[in-house]
């Protein structure tokens, strides 16, 4: 041993002057104490950090405290050899990545193969002094080893942006119908039950256009945060449910329990599963919990604004046992809260389903509809009681479709659904014009006609335009064609409708507010509209002789349009009693079955040219019914 001593010594002393320029950490394994220290005074020479570890159980205890950048292992060592560590090593998590590179004497096929059996990343024969090639494979395997941790890193990363909500943090669509799918195949090899609720936020796209979509971010972050909080107070009411969720994570093929079970489902939609529901009643009250995170008011940014939701349930395998058919009959659960006023939670009903197919089958017919020009407009004549003479008409639309004709109560929501409404108004628009400028031209006196118009009209600020194009291409004179809006339409958005009414009445359009009494009706903002006609609804009309309430609230009415210089026109009238009450009241302009129905374009021409009807003039009716010649109960 004295030959080499010193240059052991020397070599020591190299280790102990190593280079600044530090490699990492290499964890150096073998049980000859010489080579190791040769090797390892080599190595730090080079710019390494040197752990020494004399056998294969020393060896895994340096490395869970060192976490060294690659491990030089010897293969020959008594007891537990270097392939057994090697082995050992891979089965600790820290170490799956970490590169061994095997420092053998035994330059064989064998040798080799066994090496990377056992997890090597390399091997290098026992040469002495060749540290310098030695150094430089440790090097690039480390290098290679940080490139794939990179990447590793970069795939994780990837892999959340894909299965994650980058807002919440919670599971987005795509991941979530991985985990809901993963829990059906659990549930139905245990025989249990899964419940999946859809929570839609109503009026959410107003806050992101009034707001802005900070705001909205915080209200969706504040609503996931407060339904995993109503959830886990639901978890804590039932502690024997069980409310694990097991899924495949995507990267490493394990199963990993605890997943959320809340995810953003949509822009404006989470969706929420729920293990082992046992019954319907608890999954009323699980609905229940869900809805409470809307009970109390949101802050976002400096607005306190109070939300609800619109929740569908679907239990498996009860209402299905796929994946897209139970997310198919939650939504329309869902849909179905909304239309009835969009603050609930409703069970999937298979009646959803029919109605719904016949809704989608509603829509394409009517595309089809505009196309094969299958909608009509028909007339009901507006009366002048003290005349009994047609002084006005209503345009109401009618679909021919096949043999049926088809009441725009039944297709008018769809097209709003749909987005037809708009198409279909500018036609109504279009054809009264049309027939306004047919009925000129063959000599009929002249009668306003009014068209409804629908709110999403008013919203979408796009009316002006196709109106302005009819009036000049039939040159219909100012005042006979005349628009019909519900006050509630009207005063959704004032700021929005207001401008368009004003440009409407600029280019010649009377304007109405129809079903009037049963929105707004304030003389505050009767005074900002440009309005020339009040239409009193027909609810009240039809309780003029039964409700003292309805008969004071026409007779306020008619009070406001007069003190207003307002056009009143009373809707729905069917019997003579309602005619005469009315026009006691001071009502002469009225519309309803009494009257006429709505009929086709001929029949109204009739109507017209017919002249005064004497069972439509109150005087006559009067005179009838007293026996008096004395001509009475004409109004204003």
């Amino acid at each position: 041993m004295k030959p080499v001593e010193p240059a052991i010594v020397a070599l020591a002393a190299a280790q102990a002057q190593s280079s600044s320029a530090d490699l990492g950490t290499v964890l150096l394994v073998d049980d000859d104490g010489i080579v190791r220290m040769l090797t390892a005074a080599g190595l730090a020479e080079r710019g390494w950090r040197v752990v020494e570890a004399d056998s294969g159980a020393r060896a895994l205890e340096l490395f869970e405290r060192e976490r060294p950048q690659v491990v030089a292992l010897d293969a020959v060592m008594p007891e537990l050899d270097g392939f057994a560590t090697c082995e050992r090593l891979r089965r600790l998590a820290s170490a799956t990545h970490v590169p061994v590179i095997m420092l053998t004497g035994l330059d064989d096929e064998q040798s080799i193969g066994r090496a990377y059996d056992a997890g090597a990343t390399d091997f290098f024969v026992k040469t002495p002094g060749r540290w310098t090639l030695l150094s430089q494979r440790l090097r690039y395997l480390t290098r290679a080893s940080r490139v794939r941790e990179e990447l590793a890193r970069s795939r994780a990363d990837l892999l959340k942006l894909a299965n994650f909500d980058v807002l919440t943090g919670l599971p987005n669509r795509r991941h979530f119908q991985e985990i809901l799918g993963a829990e059906l195949e659990r549930a139905r090899s245990r025989g249990t039950q899964v419940a999946l609720l859809l929570v839609g936020i109503n009026r959410f796209r107003q806050i992101n256009d009034s707001l802005g979509t900070r705001a909205g971010d915080q209200l969706l972050q504040e609503i996931s945060r407060r339904l995993q909080e109503a959830l886990l107070r639901a978890d804590r009411s039932d502690g024997g449910r069980e409310h694990s969720l097991e899924t495949c994570h995507a990267e490493e093929g394990v199963h990993t329990p605890g997943q959320p079970r809340v995810a953003r489902y949509g822009g404006d939609e989470f969706a929420v599963l729920l293990q082992g529901v046992r019954s319907e009643g608890e999954l009323e009250r699980l609905g229940a919990y869900a809805l409470e995170a809307f009970q109390q008011p949101f802050l976002a940014g400096e607005q306190e604004l109070f939300m609800t939701a619109s929740i569908g349930a679907v239990v498996c395998p009860g209402d299905g046992d796929q994946v897209d058919g139970l997310l198919g009959r939650a939504d329309l659960a869902m849909r179905e809260v909304e239309e009835l006023g969009g603050s609930g939670c409703v069970r999937y009903a298979h009646r959803m389903n029919t109605t719904r197919r016949a809704h989608w089958k509603l829509e394409a017919d009517l595309h089809r509809a505009i196309e094969l020009h299958q909608l009509r407009l028909m007339y009901q004549p507006k009366i002048d009681v003290t005349t009994g003479m047609v002084v006005g008409a209503e345009a109401l639309m009618r679909w021919q479709r096949g043999e049926e004709l088809v009441s725009p109560s039944d297709f008018i929501p769809a097209a709003e659904d749909s987005g037809l409404i708009v198409p279909i108004t500018e036609w109504a628009v279009a054809e009264a014009c049309r027939q306004l400028d047919a009925w000129d031209r063959a000599g009929l006196r002249r009668i306003p006609v009014s068209v409804n118009i629908s709110g999403h009209h008013l919203q979408r600020g796009n009316l002006i335009a196709p109106v302005k194009a009819a009036l000049l291409e039939y040159q219909i004179p100012p005042g006979l064609l005349e628009f019909e809006i519900t006050e509630t339409a009207m005063m959704r958005n004032l700021d929005v409708v207001l401008p368009q009414l004003q440009a409407l009445k600029a280019l010649g359009v009377a304007l109405s507010i129809d079903d009037f009494g049963t929105g707004y009706s304030s003389l505050a903002y009767l005074k900002r509209l440009p309005i020339d006609t009040l239409k009193i609804d027909r609810t009240f009309v039809g309780e003029l002789e039964s409700s003292r309430d309805s008969a004071a609230l026409v007779a306020a009415i008619l009070a406001m349009g007069q003190g207003l210089r307002l056009n009143v026109v009373a809707e729905g009238v069917e019997t003579q009693a309602q005619m005469r009450r009315l026009a006691d009241q001071g009502c002469r302009l009225m519309q309803g079955f009494l009257f006429s129905h709505p009929v086709s374009t001929s029949d109204f021409e009739r109507l017209v040219t017919q002249g005064a009807q004497g069972d439509w003039c109150i005087n006559v009716n009067r005179r009838r019914a007293s026996g008096n010649s004395k001509i009475q109960g004409t109004t204003r």
